[in-house]
């Protein structure tokens, strides 16, 4: 009897020391060494609920090089609350190069919420944009609009990816485009409207449709009106697309407006296609080239 109620003495003392080794930080981060690979799971979920312990995050980011994909993955979601902190951000950077795509995406996707870090966090998303796996590529430029960061970097990175190889990717990207447009200084005063417009330009010989829509649509809306930029929208206006003849058209208009200097090329070029494809701009452009002759002094002074 005596020996069995030993046993359960060393029993209780062995169950009482693996419940302490719970109890205290230093101990769960101790677990993160461990060879089983159950406790270092436990200790990723018992360190989540410590936000408060700057220990607990250090045994975080420490789980980011996990052997354990899955454990990885834990950590990595587990600095979900903890993206504020300028140390859970470097370990979610550094976790964009991670070989497995599912774990960049999923930090990328964190970092997307990191507002109160937005600079270090957008350095690592500009690189993810670049990422061969789409859905990281796709989740960095939401994350990175998500952030609402419009530096230069950030805005090259975008103008990158309207012609990506991945419907996806193209859509989100010419859609953080088309917002950073939206944000642009009016009177053409904003530095970032050349680079963009010179980028559109350019654009639009992706043979892809949506690409060539795109560009007819917001190169216009960067208040930048020139030779270029409207030879651009001349060459669009002669696409097999409506759609985009449209938008060319359209965009015309409101260059010349802008820049009356513009009318004579515009004219040449518009004459030069098919009538049914230039219909309204031509009649736009002679209205007004007659309401510049009605306006214009009489110098006879009659």
């Amino acid at each position: 009897m005596l020996l069995v109620n030993g046993a359960v003495v060393v029993h209780s003392v062995l169950l009482l020391h693996r419940q302490s080794s719970w109890r205290h930080t230093d101990d769960i981060v101790a677990h993160l060494s461990d060879e089983d690979p159950s406790n270092r799971r436990r200790a990723v979920g018992e360190l989540r609920h410590r936000r408060d312990d700057p220990e607990a995050l250090r045994g975080l980011v420490k789980a980011l090089e996990d052997e354990l994909p899955e454990i990885r993955e834990s950590a990595v979601w587990s600095l979900r609350d903890r993206r504020d902190d300028p140390q859970a951000v470097r370990g979610l950077v550094k976790a964009l190069e991670n070989e497995l795509p599912k774990i960049r995406g999923i930090a990328a996707y964190v970092l997307g919420g990191a507002t109160s870090q937005a600079g270090p966090a957008a350095d690592g998303l500009v690189v993810a944009t670049r990422d061969a796996d789409p859905d990281v590529r796709a989740t960095a430029i939401l994350a990175l609009e998500k952030l609402a960061v419009r530096s230069e970097a950030v805005t090259r990175a975008m103008l990158a990816r309207i012609d990506d190889p991945d419907g996806r990717v193209r859509l989100f990207a010419q859609g953080a485009v088309t917002d950073t447009i939206a944000d642009l200084r009016p009177e053409g005063g904003d530095a970032r409207a050349a680079p963009i417009a010179q980028t559109l330009a350019a654009a639009w010989r992706d043979g892809r449709q949506d690409v060539r829509r795109f560009v007819a649509r917001v190169l216009p809306k960067t208040g930048i009106a020139t030779e270029a930029t409207a030879g651009t929208l001349l060459a669009l206006l002669d696409d097999p697309d409506e759609t985009v003849r449209m938008f060319a058209e359209l965009g015309l208009m409101d260059m010349v407006s802008a820049s009356p200097a513009l009318a004579p090329m515009v004219e040449r070029g518009a004459a030069d296609m098919p009538e049914e494809q230039t219909r309204r701009l031509l009649r736009f452009l002679r209205e007004r080239r007659a309401g510049e002759a009605i306006e214009r002094p009489n110098p006879g002074g009659g």
